[in-house]
C-alpha cells in the first residue's frame, strides 16, 4: 500500500503543479466553479426518474424489463450461482441511480436521454438476458415487450425532436410537498 501511493505521489504532485499554474491554487475542483454538486432532494430524483425531457424510465422503459429479469434468479430453482451477481447489479442500480439522480444537474447536460445509462449498458443485457433465458415458455410475449417498449422509446424520441411530445420547460411539473421543480 505503501508503495502505490509512493508510486502516485509525482502524478498528485504534477497534476497540483498543473492546478496551480492555471489556476492560481493548489487544487481545483470544476463543478464546484460551475455551482454543481450534490442536491439530495426527491424533487431531483423524480426528474431523473420521469421527466419527458431525460427521465431515465421514459427515454429507456427497455431497462424496466432488464431489472426484472435481474429478479428472475431470485424466483427460479436452480438459479443460485446467478443471485449474487444479480443481487450486485441491482444494488448498483440503486447506487447509480441515487447518485446521478442527486446531482444538482441530474440531466447531465445535452444528448437525448438520459446519459449516464452507456455506464450500465452490461447491467441491462445482463438483466435481459436472464429475463430471456427463464422466460422459455413466455418468451413470445416476453420479446413482444421488449420490442413493444423500445418501439415507445423510439417514438418519444422521435416525438421530441419533431417536437410533438412537449419537454418538461413546457409542461407545469409540480409535486406534492416539494412545489414547482426547477429544470437544469
Amino acid at each position: 500500500m505503501g508503495m502505490a501511493i509512493l508510486g502516485m505521489l509525482p502524478l498528485i504532485l504534477f497534476q497540483a503543479s498543473i492546478w496551480h499554474s492555471l489556476y492560481g491554487v493548489w487544487y481545483f475542483n470544476g463543478y464546484a466553479a460551475n455551482h454543481e454538486g450534490f442536491a439530495f432532494n426527491a424533487a431531483n430524483l423524480m426528474l431523473f426518474l420521469f421527466s419527458t425531457q431525460k427521465g431515465f424510465l421514459l427515454w429507456h422503459p427497455v431497462v424496466i424489463l432488464a431489472v426484472l429479469g435481474l429478479l428472475t434468479p431470485f424466483l427460479a430453482a436452480g438459479a443460485a450461482s446467478l443471485r449474487f451477481v444479480a443481487f450486485s447489479c441491482l444494488v448498483l442500480i440503486v447506487v447509480t441511480v441515487l447518485l446521478y439522480g442527486s446531482w444538482s444537474f441530474w440531466s447531465l447536460g445535452n444528448a437525448y436521454g438520459a446519459r449516464w445509462t452507456a455506464d450500465l449498458f452490461w447491467v441491462w443485457a445482463f438483466g435481459l438476458a436472464c429475463l430471456f433465458s427463464s422466460a422459455r415458455s413466455a418468451f413470445r410475449a416476453t420479446a413482444i415487450a421488449a420490442v413493444c417498449l423500445a418501439m415507445v422509446s423510439v417514438l418519444w424520441i422521435g416525438g421530441q425532436i419533431a417536437n410533438r411530445v412537449p419537454l418538461d420547460d413546457q409542461l407545469d411539473i409540480t409535486f406534492p410537498h416539494w412545489g414547482r421543480v426547477q429544470l437544469p
